[in-house]
């Protein structure tokens, strides 16, 4: 659910690629390893494939003007840089 409790459709693959994220929160992790930790298909770090799968994310977690908490660390990875509460 979204901050004003709408539910939020994503795909398998977004699912898996922002429970990986949620699972790491404020820990950079490498395209490839996210890659690897998803179950995206197996492609070399090149693919652009992660990239597509954030962009998407990002534009369905995003909340007014306030940006989704997924951070790009140029030349390293992806971050969720808030702070994750397991219940």
């Amino acid at each position: 659910m979204n901050p004003a409790g709408e539910s939020i459709d994503l795909t398998a693959a977004e699912f898996a690629l922002l429970g990986v994220l949620l699972d790491h929160p404020q820990i950079v992790i490498a395209r490839g390893r996210l890659m690897e930790l998803a179950g995206v298909r197996n492609a070399p770090s090149s693919d652009r494939s992660i990239d597509v799968l954030i962009s998407r994310l990002r534009r369905k977690l995003r909340h007014g003007s306030e940006p989704a908490p997924i951070v790009t660390v140029r030349r390293v990875g992806y971050m969720f840089s808030s702070a994750v509460e397991r219940r």
